[in-house]
């Protein structure tokens, strides 16, 4: 925002609010830079013909903190010498700070401006910088009262809920802000369970921590005593490309495809994929005929999409969540004979959600509470139906546990949507009410992606930027208290 006013003699420069713009960098495959426009500072002074006036502006963004700082001097009348070291000989110009290169936030820097002649024009100063500190977000994961975090450079972050050392801090320590976790490794992928953790390190290595009653660590233990509340490496010297946890499983695919999965699984119908019901300690091949590029795991069932972009659905099926129009499970990988061209998928409680190759929203399965989308709230959906046709989605999340009944998309232009239960404002629309059609929530903000927990929700705009919303009993959202919030908040990281 500019500022402008004209000369007479007496002078007056009022204030104007600066802006800081932050590059980032979301990733080496899909490289996205964009800018982060924030407030930092104000300007005031005066100037009289002939004489000097000090103009000072104070940093006052806590979130900027050693960052380099230019003003940028536009429409100045002829004559005026900015600094005692640039004199602006026509309208516009700009000009570093000398000495005040550096600062942080509550400090005050000063500039000098000298009007040379009587000249009357109007100008304004805008105080601009790029910060050198702000940690910026580039993959969430929202599990069952905690969550976990990657920043642009690899790092790892947790708090919320730690009782089985899900956080994988070395405790079992709850923690109401973003905690660094083993910092000494650059992580690409991140996924949550009720209370177990997974990620896949820049190597293809993947690592496991939290709880592991049912073996969803897969590193060969289970039961009492064998939680683990610091990351551990399993299956060594095979590199992973992607995660996924389910309640209390897990799963992994390789850098060929292959598919594995570990675990509880189901006591009908097996979850796991490998014929039977029996739990696995360690990860097992699934269907190694096929070559996947994506599964998603919920209490009920499992989906996962092979590389010509079809649907494969096997365990608990009772609500038509499998989407091959009946409501008969299956302990083994079936394709789903649809005309539907995937990219990606979730699994919800009894309900399933995916985006096809052109961005369309497809739900199936129980619409109970609204979480299909499709305005109903009775009667199972067996078949994908399209919701919100028109709109190009990109990123979509539910969490697959009972009674976690909220979806969370985002749109191609940055639009955020949700739907579904609604209890302590997880769906971020103000209101506990619940939506059985996609709401825009937070319209003057873009997003890129979304996670939705038990209850909770987090989302990362274009910037990088964080935001929590819904349940923070535990400490979930990252924002230091334990306050219920309807609306998005910010997450400030270290």
């Amino acid at each position: 925002m500019k500022n402008t006013m004209n000369f007479f003699g007496m002078i007056a420069l009022i204030a104007v609010i600066g802006f800081v713009m932050i590059a980032c960098d979301f990733g080496d495959d899909d490289t996205k830079t964009t800018t982060k426009t924030v407030a930092v500072g104000t300007a005031s002074g005066n100037l009289t013909e002939g004489t000097a006036g000090n103009v000072t502006y104070t940093v006052t963004t806590a979130n900027i903190d050693n960052g380099s700082y230019t003003a940028a001097v536009a429409n100045l009348p002829n004559g005026v010498t900015v600094n005692g070291q640039v004199t602006i000989s026509n309208n516009s110009g700009t000009l570093t700070l000398s000495g005040n290169t550096t600062t942080t936030a509550g400090t005050t820097s000063n500039m000098t401006l000298t009007l040379d002649s009587a000249t009357s024009a109007a100008f304004a100063i805008t105080i601009s910088g790029t910060s050198t500190s702000a940690t910026l977000i580039k993959t969430i994961s929202a599990g069952g009262a905690f969550s976990l975090a990657i920043d642009t450079d690899g790092g790892l972050y947790a708090w919320g809920a730690n009782a089985s050392g899900q956080l994988g801090d070395g405790s079992t320590t709850r923690r109401n802000s973003p905690t660094r976790i083993k910092p000494d490794t650059i992580f690409e992928q991140i996924a949550t369970g009720s209370a177990h953790s997974l990620a896949i390190d820049e190597d293809g290595g993947l690592w496991v921590w939290g709880r592991n009653d049912d073996g969803q660590l897969g590193d060969g233990t289970n039961g009492t005593g064998t939680n683990k509340t610091s990351p551990i490496q399993i299956k060594s010297g095979t590199k992973f490309i992607f995660v996924a946890a389910g309640n209390n499983n897990s799963f992994a695919i390789d850098e060929d495809g292959g598919l594995w999965a570990w675990g509880a699984n189901g006591t009908t119908f097996g979850r796991l994929g490998n014929g039977n019901t029996t739990a696995q300690n360690t990860p097992v091949a699934i269907q190694s005929d096929i070559e996947f590029v994506y599964v998603a795991a919920s209490n009920t069932h499992t989906l996962a999409i092979d590389t010509d972009g079809d649907l494969w659905a096997w365990g608990g099926n009772n609500n038509g969540q499998h989407g091959n129009g009946s409501t008969t499970g299956r302990s083994a990988p079936a394709k789903v004979t649809l005309t539907i061209t995937f990219a990606s998928v979730i699994a919800g409680d009894n309900h399933s959600h995916g985006i096809d190759t052109d961005g369309n929203l497809w739900a199936w399965g129980n619409p109970a509470n609204g979480r299909l989308g499709n305005e109903t709230t009775t009667g199972n959906v067996t078949s994908p139906v399209k919701i919100k046709d028109g709109t190009e989605f990109m990123s979509i999340s539910a969490f697959g546990t009972s009674n976690t009944n909220h979806v969370l998309a985002v749109a191609v232009d940055g639009g955020l949507w949700a739907w579904g239960g609604n209890g302590s404002g997880r769906l971020g629309d103000g209101t506990t009410v619940q939506k059985n059609v996609p709401t825009a929530i937070k319209p003057d903000t873009k997003f890129v992606s979304v996670s939705a927990g038990e209850e909770f929700s987090l989302g990362i705009d274009e910037d990088g930027g964080m935001w929590a919303w819904g349940s923070n009993s535990s400490n979930q959202l990252g924002d230091g208290t334990t306050t219920t919030r309807q609306l998005p908040v910010s997450i400030t990281f270290p």
